[in-house]
């Protein structure tokens, strides 16, 4: 078991940390440091939303997603992580678009038998980059492709359908750039990877457009 509270994991002493709940490209490991611990997680009372605006350019940008206040019973899955304090600037200036909020253990709780860490921090977007995205500020292909294929390897099948089904916004276009990718952590996909993701967008009607 890794001890989320103390900072320890088994006997390495790894300092004063803390923990933050990430929703979508975290849950894949290809896009995390291999020494950073994390568990399968859910918080409640949320959903996500393709609803943070961003700027590639003068004349183009790219939509990502956040976290939006939905009814109580409302569960979006995904990971604890475990960080050193000294990391927090860092990743502070990794979500510069988002504002970091504090949640109780009555939002936010392991899916395993892990100990609760007490308080996690989450990412909401800030009220300046928060609209849905458009042909503008597409949706990446290949950033759905990156947080998916996390979701499988982690929840499984299951977990994709809930991702989609705990995600609003799939009306906002997405560009396939697949084979030429703009996300800085894209990840290649199987054959059967890529059927699944392709299949998901479809059922949720998500349109795809070309550069």
């Amino acid at each position: 078991m890794n001890d989320l509270t103390t900072g320890r994991r088994g006997s390495e002493d790894v300092g004063e940390v803390f923990h933050y709940f990430g929703y979508g490209s975290l849950v894949n490991a290809a896009t995390r440091p291999q020494s950073q611990t994390v568990i399968p997680a859910r918080l409640t009372g949320y959903r996500r939303a393709w609803r943070v605006t961003s700027r590639r350019s003068l004349m183009s940008g790219t939509c990502s997603l956040t976290i939006v206040a939905a009814e109580p019973g409302a569960v979006v899955k995904g990971v604890l992580a475990r960080e050193a304090v000294a990391s927090l600037p860092t990743l502070d200036r990794r979500e510069r678009h988002y504002d970091r909020l504090t949640v109780g253990r009555d939002q936010v709780a392991p899916e395993t038998s892990d100990r609760h860490p007490g308080e996690a921090y989450v990412y909401r977007v800030k009220q300046r980059h928060d609209r849905y995205g458009d042909r503008r500020f597409p949706v990446l292909q290949s950033y759905v492709d990156c947080v998916l294929q996390g979701y499988l390897k982690v929840f499984g099948e299951q977990g994709v359908a809930d991702f989609m089904a705990t995600t609003d916004g799939w009306h906002v276009p997405v560009l396939d750039d697949r084979d030429e990718p703009l996300y800085p952590r894209a990840q290649t996909l199987t054959d059967e990877e890529r059927t699944l993701v392709d299949d998901a967008l479809s059922t949720a009607g998500a349109v795809r457009f070309n550069r």
